[in-house]
């Protein structure tokens, strides 16, 4: 494939053709071959490999204009070695269909394996791998590449100086790789050399033989974060290589070859046009005379210039003595490769940050000029062959650093965006670790995609456990009635009543059912930290405590708030923010006390301390907190690069209004020296409530979608009850405090006891509810009516037989309500409660899911309210005397049912019995 003055055909990278057109782009087959060592291959064969049947397999792969290979050819005394390259991945698979790795460079030797003493350091032009050889310095292209003399002086320990002319080439680049060298090469007048991998580290002496034979020395890798690391180490190594930077807005052009952004040199010269075009001030020259600007614009790392001035002494010698003076542009450049930089934060300040393995601290104006000078002896402490006692003074004695000569600190753009949807990730002093659902893995910092806040790490260190403290899995039965369920609901013959008893049916198992709980010992063996969470979740205790033993039912009701809490927990330690709304953690009573009151004193102030173990925490007493238009101030602590949630501890019921909820959907806050901010979305955190009483009702859609809850049961109170159970606290039951005299090991277990939370709610990516008995859907009952007067009454109501399936006067409801209450009834006090009444029992037995006035019980009646059939009722003979007996008469009445169990046509209405039997047996009551 060669045109007719012999050159290749084939598309190649080595020319800035590859990229633009459907034409292939020549290529320079000798000055490759002779400058590079370069050629176009026609073809390999992969040697035989056997398969998983055994069968030894090769196949043969062709160079063509769409997919050219190229070898690098290089041979000496002790045999040959050859460099495949093909321009880009191709997939492969294995025979047993699992993808394979084809990498674009591949090592091949003399005779199959690497001959003795074949490994070079360095590769480069011919050029430069001569002059390297033999000291002599030549070029093949005077005009492109020309050798200049220059005078070199040298200075010995003595401080003599010696002088001396001689021929050196312009500049040489230290590429990472030989695509990347040879674009260099061909854009520019520079010599080139890239090593023989990424994981060579070029020597001290490789270095000081390049600037023997070059004016200049360049170190130019690709601007992701690895390649900049890898420069930056290269020329804090050796000051005296000049740093090229590529452009940072070469990022924005996409490669279509490799599918990724753009990074590398060639890249630069191929893709980099199109982002001058744009630029008014490079629109008008082209990608090689810009390259040359770089060059001539690149700097060293070496913060210090050097005077060499002569010296009488008093017997009249001379003396040659060095004069150190700070090189303000150098020291800039020197100062951000050791990740001093400019950042400007969330409300538009611009700070000074000092960034080492991705941690990131803080750097006020103040402390900036201590700070570089810190930075700059650190690095001749640690690299003598640069210290000397004169540098290091003129370094302390500098008194001119600051706003204007950082002027040239480089600003960065930090990422504290440790987290995904499936992932997360926890900061402790040794280690970070991530947590996905499957694993939980420590991870060095200096290994992280991100930057991490000093002050966002926990001051401890993270210990791994040998294995999971308890483990949550999906129980079987629940996936196989789920799958019935599902077919049932898609069954089309079921009508809507017949969908709504399956559905509450499977809600209610779904409750229940849905995990199992698995301890590897008995609970009062397992560690402080587990016994403390499952005993807020013992809503059975006071069984126990009597002595009896627990039904299957009430061990698994317990063993699923066990699960809701860890759920709860695991999702506030999720930074992820799923959907446009973002739930709340709430934790609360689970029992009711008398008259709606709350007996405190469960523990629920212990999460704040289980969280503080592994994120921080920003705590907002709840007491405190601020109303309406002071509301950005309950927020004025918070940092979104250090906190990553705000806990409200005790909070008091008045706080529960709209303004208050729309704060899940953002944060505003308003710091001390700036106006009021809204944070971004993703800087949002996470609020985690606790509070005694639940004044939001959780009927309302609204509500529920923005809460998260889980319930503590009273197993920990402060006050004996009736004398029966005698105060417990986790003091009292363990003996100590188990925070503050929690032992190293107790510290450990906590620790994984959160992260374990983490990766089970990222596996489950929703919120539970936990499960309900008499105690805890009365919690629901009084968030929602807020009457417990009311509740009380329904709750006898509902024990009457008599008060289910069959029409129930209202007006003989509002009686016995009025009674209940204590009050006088009267015609005109029935009358008024009514609509009160029935109000809050719509509220009562949508919680409790019951059923009432279906429609189909309104038959011809449905314009009404409320039904009309026949149903006994004391009449009024006026407004305070009621008949003693009870009429069957034609009135509005309410239907009750239990969800699943209302009629499914008229025929199985019942009606008002012909008899009065309610009335007949309270008498017997009454009378006995």
């Amino acid at each position: 494939m060669t045109d007719a003055d012999g050159n290749n055909l084939l598309r190649c990278s080595f020319n800035p053709d590859f990229y633009r057109g459907d034409m292939p782009a020549p290529f320079d087959s000798i000055q490759l071959r002779t400058m590079f060592n370069l050629y176009p291959l026609e073809s390999y064969v992969t040697p035989e490999k056997a398969d998983a049947d055994g069968v030894l397999t090769s196949y043969e792969v062709k160079s063509t204009p769409s997919y050219p290979v190229f070898l690098f050819r290089y041979e000496d005394e002790n045999g040959w070695w050859a460099r495949k390259y093909e321009p880009y991945f191709r997939e492969t698979t294995d025979a047993d269909g699992r993808r394979q790795p084809n990498y674009k460079f591949t090592w091949w030797y003399q005779g199959g394996s690497r001959p003795e003493g074949f490994y070079k350091e360095i590769y480069g032009d011919a050029d430069v791998m001569r002059a390297l050889q033999t000291g002599r310095v030549e070029t093949s292209d005077k005009e492109g590449h020309p050798i200049i003399n220059i005078e070199k002086t040298r200075v010995d320990e003595q401080g003599r100086r010696t002088r001396a002319f001689a021929d050196v080439f312009r500049r040489i680049v230290i590429c990472s790789g030989p695509r990347d060298a040879i674009n260099v090469y061909f854009h520019s007048d520079a010599h080139v050399v890239f090593p023989h991998s990424e994981s060579v580290e070029i020597s001290s002496e490789t270095i000081r033989r390049l600037l023997d034979i070059s004016m200049e020395v360049f170190v130019l890798y690709d601007i992701d974060r690895t390649g900049i690391r890898a420069m930056n180490r290269l020329a804090l190594k050796h000051v005296e290589l000049k740093v090229l930077y590529l452009p940072e807005d070469l990022s924005t052009q996409y490669n279509p070859r490799s599918g990724k952004t753009c990074k590398d040199a060639e890249e630069f010269f191929n893709f980099y046009p199109a982002v001058m075009r744009r630029n008014e001030k490079l629109m008008h020259t082209n990608v090689n005379r810009y390259f040359d600007d770089l060059l001539k614009t690149a700097r060293r790392m070496r913060f210090w210039d050097v005077q060499y001035q002569t010296k009488k002494q008093e017997d009249e010698s001379k003396v040659v003595v060095r004069k150190y003076t700070l090189n303000f542009d150098n020291m800039a450049q020197f100062l951000s490769a050791n990740g001093f930089y400019k950042y400007t934060d969330e409300a538009d300040t611009t700070k000074f940050v000092h960034i080492s393995n991705n941690i990131v601290d803080v750097v006020e104006e103040s402390q900036a000029l201590s700070e570089a000078k810190e930075i700059m002896k650190d690095f001749l402490i640690y690299n003598s062959q640069y210290y000397s006692e004169e540098l290091s003074n003129a370094i302390s004695t500098q008194k001119k650093i600051g706003r204007d000569t950082m002027s040239g600190i480089k600003k960065v753009d930090l990422n504290f965006m440790s987290w995904g949807k499936d992932f997360d990730y926890f900061f402790f002093r040794n280690c970070a670790v991530k947590v996905t659902a499957d694993s939980i893995e420590p991870v060095d910092y200096v290994d992280l995609p991100f930057h991490v806040n000093r002050k966002a790490i926990i001051d401890a260190d993270y210990h791994p456990l040998k294995s999971p403290l308890f483990t949550i899995e999906e129980n079987p039965e629940y996936a196989a009635r789920k799958e019935l369920n599902d077919q049932r609901m898609a069954d089309k013959r079921m009508n809507e009543n017949e969908r709504r008893r399956e559905d509450a049916e499977f809600i209610a198992y779904q409750r229940l059912y849905r995990f199992l709980l698995k301890m590897p010992k008995d609970i009062d063996q397992m560690p402080v930290c587990v016994q403390w969470l499952y005993d807020t979740s013992r809503i059975h205790w006071r069984k126990e405590a009597e002595g009896y033993p627990l039904t299957e039912l009430e061990k698994q009701r317990q063993d699923m708030h066990f699960i809701c809490k860890v759920a709860l927990m695991g999702y506030m330690l999720s930074r992820y923010r799923t959907g446009t709304m973002q739930k709340m953690g709430v934790v609360t009573e689970y029992t009711v006390a008398d008259e709606g009151k709350n007996s405190g004193g469960t523990g629920k102030s212990f999460f704040r301390s289980f969280f503080e173990l592994v994120r921080k925490v920003c705590y907002i007493p709840g007491q405190t907190l601020k109303k309406k238009e002071n509301m950005a101030k309950n927020f004025d602590k918070f940092h979104y690069t250090v906190d990553s949630m705000c806990l409200i501890d005790d909070l008091r019921p008045d706080m529960m209004g709209s303004e208050f909820y729309n704060i899940t959907d953002n944060i505003t806050v308003k710091t001390l020296y700036h106006d009021e901010m809204t944070l971004p979305r993703e800087a949002t955190p996470k609020i985690f409530i606790t509070m005694n009483k639940m004044p939001f009702d959780m009927t309302e859609g609204s509500t529920s979608r923005r809460i998260f809850l889980a319930m503590q049961s009273d197993y920990y109170h402060d006050e004996d009850y009736a004398g029966q159970f005698k105060k417990r606290t986790p003091q009292t039951k363990f003996g100590k405090d188990i925070f503050l005299e929690a032992t190293e090991e107790e510290r450990d277990e906590a620790v994984y006891m959160m992260l374990q939370s983490c990766q089970f709610y990222l596996g489950l990516q929703e919120s539970l509810i936990p499960p309900m008995s008499q105690d805890g859907q009365m919690r629901i009952l009084y968030s929602a009516i807020k009457d417990q007067v009311f509740i009380d009454w329904a709750n006898h109501f509902f024990a009457n037989q008599w008060h289910w399936c069959r029409p129930v006067s209202i007006s003989e409801m509002a009686i016995s309500y009025l009674e209940h209450r204590g009050d006088v009834v009267t015609l005109q006090s029935v009358k008024s409660v009514k609509n009160e009444m029935i109000e809050k029992m719509q509220a009562y037995c949508f919680n409790m899911q019951y059923t009432m006035n279906p429609s189909i019980v309104y038959r011809s009646d449905k314009g009404s309210k409320y039904p009309r059939h026949y149903a006994w009722e004391q009449e009024f003979m006026n407004d305070t005397i009621r008949r003693e007996e009870r009429t069957r008469k034609s009135t509005r009445v309410c239907f009750f049912y239990k969800l699943g169990e209302e009629p499914k046509d008229s025929k199985e209405i019942l009606s008002c019995p012909e008899t009065d039997e309610e009335w007949e047996e309270k008498k017997r009551f009454e009378d006995d």
